[in-house]
């Protein structure tokens, strides 16, 4: 059993994001990329895995709006 454990693939690995880095990558994106003014707290489900090659579902809830 050792054996097994040590030659684990890496590709079985899931990495998961962790959510408040997540929640203020994405109050920086919105900032800074798309020059919006956040006023309220950005919110991201815990537990978003990292998989290659999918895509991401968020959809934004948020107040924010361009600076006129």
């Amino acid at each position: 059993m050792v054996f097994s454990a040590a030659v684990w693939p890496g590709w079985a690995v899931t990495v998961v994001l962790e959510q408040e880095a997540l929640q203020a990558g994405v109050r920086t994106v919105l900032i800074e990329n798309y020059e919006l003014t956040v006023t309220a707290d950005v919110q991201c489900p815990a537990g978003v895995a990292i998989i290659p090659g999918s895509g991401s579902r968020a959809r934004p809830r948020s107040t924010a709006k361009r600076p006129r």
